[in-house]
């Protein structure tokens, strides 16, 4: 129903993970106007809506693009968009979870350990830093994921949308510590997490002196654009459960608007406040330190950068302090649940075509459920868990996941132009997302060359 694909959508989108672009985006364009490359950005991902709610609504099979492909253009067409996405889905499995276990885990056992008492949480943080962390933190968020889903896709579209609204709550009280206390009062708190009075002040002057220098510049602001795809890529996640999806008609449009209004709205919320009242020079001057000298930047504070972090300085009591912590734990999750029952619907497809193995395409007679293409994809991605943490890195995990996702997503853009002259009865068939046309084009076809040129640029 809509709410499980809701669920799905806003919990791939992940607001919460969503706040790791400031990070990235910091330090990979110092001068970036964060503000105008979210809201840019989030405008013109949702563009990407439209697209992938038409091909879900005029083919409403579980399979996602390797469908959309091959009944649009060809069978060999779907199959190689298919086995793309299949690397995708196990590469962002991977970079996304070593991403929330290094830098989120970290963050949510530290403030439990603080606002509970519990030293062990603190410890904890600590431990999960080092590589051997980050791995078995990265395997315990994908083995929830693969839990969540051993009951089917109704379950597991429940447990993501709970999450989200676990999330939610955590994202909101986030937004609202920031919002709510002034500039003076984040200062004083911050001076105070840091253990030294003016550790403020010295963040910015110890930056000065190392050559930062404050603003935002026009090329850096455009360049950090096509990184929105980070932040808001992904919110169509339930079009991979088509088959599963109760009026897809309906259902697509209305639960991937609704996940990227929802996303949009709170991430750029989110870097409002910390913009007024933390102030952007001293979050420029914080992320060139822990970019470029991050022993300078972790004798001055022990305070990490992001939303989250900050919020939890001026938060004053122990009781906000464990809404953030268990709001942002919550987000860690319904992103892997969707990934994870994506690929496990992709293999099942493949197989179902003779792609690959029948046996990937046997589906458990009680929870109808195909549990070894699961196990396909357990196998697939625990050694890529090894990867991105052992050798390749995060930061370039990501810029190929970004690569990846978005040559899917223009592919996905050009079935959508070439569908109502290739296969113009189906296209005819099918309800229209957005009715009519313009100068004899389906408007359809023109927001989706909005969508593709966007998706060509990133």
């Amino acid at each position: 129903g809509l709410s499980g694909a809701f669920g799905l959508n806003i919990g791939t989108l992940s607001v919460g993970g969503a706040f790791g672009y400031f990070v990235i985006v910091l330090a990979l364009f110092p001068g970036a106007d964060i503000f105008w490359a979210l809201v840019i950005g989030g405008v013109l991902t949702a563009t990407l809506a439209w697209v992938y709610s038409q091909l879900a609504t005029t083919m409403p099979n579980s399979g996602g693009d390797y469908v959309y492909q091959a009944r649009v253009f060809h069978p060999a067409m779907g199959a190689w968009v298919g086995y793309a996405l299949l690397i995708l889905m196990w590469y962002t499995v991977a970079t996304s979870g070593a991403f929330f276990a290094s830098v989120f885990l970290p963050f949510i056992f530290n403030t439990l350990g603080g606002a509970l008492g519990i030293s062990f949480l603190k410890t904890l943080a600590t431990d999960v830093t080092t590589h051997t962390g980050t791995f078995l933190g990265t395997i315990g968020i994908f083995s929830i994921a693969v839990l969540c889903t051993l009951g089917g896709a109704k379950i597991a579209a429940r447990a993501a949308y709970w999450c989200v609204i676990v999330g939610l709550v955590g994202v909101v009280a986030i937004v609202l510590e920031l919002l709510l206390h002034s500039g003076a009062a984040f200062r004083h708190a911050f001076d105070h997490a840091s253990g030294a009075t003016g550790a403020y002040s010295n963040v910015l002057a110890q930056a000065r002196a190392h050559g930062f220098k404050p603003g935002v510049t026009a090329s850096a602001t455009f360049s950090a654009i096509p990184y929105s795809f980070l932040a808001f890529g992904s919110f169509w996640w339930a079009v991979y459960s088509g088959g599963e999806i109760k009026r897809p008609s309906s259902t697509h449009m209305i639960s991937t608007l609704l996940a990227v209004a929802f996303g949009v709205v709170l991430v750029v919320l989110a870097w409002v406040g910390m913009q007024v009242h933390v102030g952007t020079a001293f979050v420029q001057a914080s992320s060139f330190l822990q970019t470029n000298v991050p022993a300078v930047y972790s004798k001055l504070t022990p305070v990490a950068i992001g939303p989250q972090s900050y919020s939890v300085v001026v938060a004053g009591n122990a009781v906000t302090k464990t809404i953030i912590a268990v709001g942002f734990a919550a987000w860690l999750f319904p992103g892997t649940i969707a990934f994870v029952l994506g690929m496990s619907r992709m293999l099942f497809a493949f197989s179902f075509d003779r792609l690959l193995p029948g046996w990937v395409a046997r589906v458990s007679a009680r929870r109808h459920n195909p549990l070894a293409a699961l196990a396909v994809t357990i196998a697939m991605t625990v050694p890529l868990i090894a990867l991105v943490v052992y050798d390749q890195g995060i930061l370039q995990a990501f810029r190929n996941v970004i690569v990846i996702g978005a040559g899917v997503a223009l592919l996905a853009c050009i079935a959508v132009i070439a569908l109502p002259y290739r296969r113009r009865e189906l296209f005819e068939a099918s309800p229209k997302v957005i009715p009519g046309t313009w100068l004899g084009v389906p408007k359809i076809v023109w927001v989706s060359l909005v969508a593709a040129a966007f998706c060509g640029v990133v």
